[in-house]
């Protein structure tokens, strides 16, 4: 007679109320639900650096170009990888850590289009120990990769507008602190980058440091080549809802310059017209007069070729200083006899 060892009917129910009971029901569904909508590719996958795939949710066969399941699965694990050797280093983490969490990679789409993802998975092991699967989620990068190509190509371009800038440029944060300058900041200041990471403007709001930045700013200079002009100015700016203070310098020195002949050019200028006021007073005949003006004019031509050493042309001539044309000078010159001295070398 045989002794059959029976389960007795509660055990039989309590079985089955495990099976079918809310809290397994819920998590089945929860599972479910998860593995055919999460925005990422959950795989199972063969423990071999030449695997396959075992399973494989829709986002995972979708991302790497397949319309249908059974078509991705057939196809080695190895070859939706951009390099295969990347699959052997992958497999050789896993096996000697039991996991990995956003490693990444360049994988291939169907059609050979290259994209990155983010691989995260662990080992999946028998009651022995015996790595069975390797079960983890591939998360596509490819927006996070544009992003960044963007990003660093607007840096670039960024960077040669601002060491075009003719002068100098920086910006300050809402500490302060400069994070961002032109070269021509550490040429004029000779400043290093470490230093002018440390430094830190007056002021503890972007205001009140635009203040102290424009009386520093607006000041003179002095160097190796003398004196040298700068006008400065600093606006608040708000970038990614951030506070900074955006700082820039200009060279003024040759519009000094520049100031400085015309003042003396309109000055000559009124010197002029008093004398012609005085001479058009006198009694004097229209020869007489027209022989006045022609001795005026050729004095007033004289001062100024004298002032500028000769020199006709240029930004320093006489022909900047009267206002003339060069060649116009020239003529009013030979009309007049007016002629170089010769202990004067020609420019």
């Amino acid at each position: 007679m045989q002794n059959h060892k029976q389960e007795s009917t509660g055990q039989q129910y309590r079985k089955q109320s495990d099976k079918t009971s809310p809290s397994n029901v819920v998590s089945n569904e929860l599972r479910k639900f998860i593995f055919f909508n999460v925005p990422l590719g959950i795989f199972r996958s063969t423990p071999y650096f030449t695997g396959d795939f075992v399973l494989a949710n829709p986002t995972l066969v979708e991302m790497f170009g397949y319309s249908d399941l059974k078509s991705f699965l057939e196809v080695p694990i190895d070859r939706i990888y951009w390099d295969a050797s990347d699959r052997e280093t992958l497999t050789n983490e896993l096996l000697s850590r039991g996991e990995v969490r956003r490693r990444v990679f360049k994988f291939k789409k169907k059609g050979g289009q290259l994209f990155w993802g983010a691989v995260t998975a662990k080992t999946a092991r028998d009651e022995h120990g015996q790595v069975m699967f390797f079960d983890g989620a591939i998360e596509d990068l490819s927006e996070v990769k544009e992003k960044e190509r963007r990003l660093r190509g607007e840096r670039i371009f960024s960077d040669i507008v601002l060491e075009a800038f003719p002068g100098q440029f920086w910006l300050n944060d809402e500490n302060g602190h400069c994070i961002r300058w032109n070269k021509s900041v550490e040429k004029l200041y000779g400043y290093s980058k470490v230093e002018l990471q440390s430094l830190r403007a007056g002021g503890d709001t972007p205001s009140e440091g635009s203040v102290a930045v424009k009386k520093a700013t607006a000041n003179i200079l002095e160097g190796g080549s003398g004196k040298t002009s700068f006008s400065g100015d600093a606006q608040p700016v708000t970038i990614n809802n951030k506070d900074y203070l955006a700082c820039v310098e200009l060279d003024i020195s040759r519009v000094k310059e520049v100031e400085e002949k015309l003042e003396e050019v309109l000055e000559e200028n009124r010197r002029l017209k008093e004398l012609l006021k005085t001479k058009s007073t006198s009694e004097q005949g229209k020869a007489s007069d027209n022989k006045t003006l022609q001795e005026v004019e050729s004095s007033h031509i004289l001062n100024n070729l004298k002032r500028a050493n000769w020199v006709i042309e240029g930004k320093s001539g006489a022909a900047l200083m009267l206002g003339l044309n060069p060649s116009t000078l020239r003529g009013r010159m030979r009309k007049l006899g007016i002629r170089r001295p010769e202990n004067v070398s020609q420019t």
